[in-house]
């Protein structure tokens, strides 16, 4: 699977459809000014640069991992809607689980 440059996640995304390590790799073809233009429209897109973008992304996978939370992670063709609604589900969804947590430990250590 070869990257859809229309695709506002692109960036993070390696020639072969996974998530990329190395967000600047996907613009080491194109000149700076281009390279630029595409890392700015991401910033505006998700209000955070790819690299940023990603670590939260692996934040987000092992906070779910620690929770018992089922990650799933962004696709290709994901619109920028679909992701940052994707990204507050998992959110809200690591939250309940530890709020669970939380409660379960607090009947335990009363006794109930």
């Amino acid at each position: 699977m070869s990257t859809d440059e229309s695709s506002p996640l692109y960036l993070i995304f390696s020639s072969d459809g996974l998530l990329t390590t190395e967000p600047d790799s996907q613009l080491s073809h194109i000149n700076k000014e281009s390279r630029r233009e595409e890392e700015e429209e991401f910033k505006r897109n998700f209000n955070v640069a790819p690299s940023q973008f990603l670590r939260t992304e692996l934040s987000i996978r092992k906070r779910c991992r620690d929770n018992g939370v089922q990650y799933i992670p962004p696709k290709l063709s994901d619109s920028v809607d679909d992701t940052v609604e994707r990204k507050r589900l998992l959110n809200r969804a690591i939250r309940t689980a530890q709020e669970k947590r939380r409660v379960e430990n607090i009947r335990r250590s009363k006794g109930e």
